[in-house]
Order: C-alpha cells, then structure tokens, then sequence
C-alpha cells in the first residue's frame, strides 16, 4: 500500500507539477490498512478468547516473528511474517507463496521456516516465533547445544540406514532407551 501511495505521489509531481508532504502518505497508507484490517471477518476460533489479548514485546536482545499464513479453496496458500524489536518496531517483514496443498499445519510449518530463512540472512541470532496456529494448544521452540540433543541427533543418523519413515508409537527399541537414559546423566 505505502508503495502503491509513494508511485502516486511521484507520478502526480512529474506529470501534474503537484506537491506532497511524504507524511500524508503514510498516514493515508496507513488509514487504508486499518480500514482493511476492521473489515476482515473474526476467525470462528478466535471468538471464545478474551478481547483484552494483545502483542507483546520480545525481552531484549530478541527479535519476535509473527507468521500467519492463509488458504483459498484451491488449497493455494501464502505465509506472511513481521519481525520487531524489544521496542516493538517493526525492522522486517515477508510474504511467500506456499504451493497447492490442503494440510493447514505443513503449511505452518513452511511459513515458519521461511521467516526462519529470512530472519538469518538478515543476521537475526536471537529469535521468538510466534504464530496464532491451533494444530497444539501451545508449543514452544528454542535452541539447545548438541550435548542436550544426543538423542534426536542419533535417531537423525539412524534415520540415514532406513528407507523411509519409521515411527515407534508405543514402546522404543533398547538402544534408544539407553540413549535417553543416557541424557539424564
């Protein structure tokens, strides 16, 4: 929009000898995103959660993502993000288009992993996530050092010996065990 409203601004001083004030378009920009966003229809799920929620700034020296993404019947989807500050400034945003699929939480996942992309190749080291998607009723995500890992990192490697997918739901194999209880030690 602050783009569509920058082009305007620019075409009516070259073609029209018109002056701007550059703070009316962003506030013009920003009217019209309000006026967009008062007119989207509230999500069903979001109905039964009290109205006084609100964004909340990540501590210091973190960077919160916010990610969402959207679908249409087709299964078409795209993953909008928006990266701020401890001060709650926006320095960054993305959008993508995610291909034909109709699994909401794969599409999460791709929408997360593409702010992930885009927070480190803006240098981005320390990183909040956070995402309004329902597949759990909370999740939280953070960085471990290898030596807290030792259980996912071995089963990463035995994955490598077999051919596709492999779940144990019930009870693991006593190589797997010994490794779990290896962690606690």
């Amino acid at each position: 929009m602050v783009l569509y409203y920058i082009w305007e601004a620019r075409n009516g001083t070259k073609f029209r000898d018109e002056a701007h004030n550059f703070n009316d378009i962003w506030r013009r920009a920003e009217r019209c995103w309000d006026e967009c966003i008062a007119a989207e229809p509230v999500k069903n799920s979001d109905r039964g959660l009290p109205t006084n929620l609100k964004w909340l700034k990540p501590r210091e020296p973190f960077i919160k993502m916010n990610v969402d993404i959207t679908m249409k019947n087709n299964g078409e989807g795209s993953a909008g993000g928006v990266f701020r500050d401890h001060e709650g400034m926006c320095i960054g945003a993305f959008s993508s288009s995610i291909p034909a699929m109709m699994d909401v939480a794969l599409m999460e996942a791709i929408g997360i992993k593409k702010g992930i992309d885009v927070a480190r190749e803006g240098g981005i080291t320390h990183l909040v996530i956070e995402s309004d998607s329902n597949q759990f009723d909370d999740y939280d995500i953070r960085w471990v050092p290898r030596s807290c890992n030792n259980t996912a990192d071995c089963m990463a490697r035995v994955a490598l010996s077999f051919p596709g997918d492999k779940v144990w739901p019930d009870s693991v194999p006593i190589w797997l065990s010994e490794t779990c209880t290896a962690d606690l030690n």
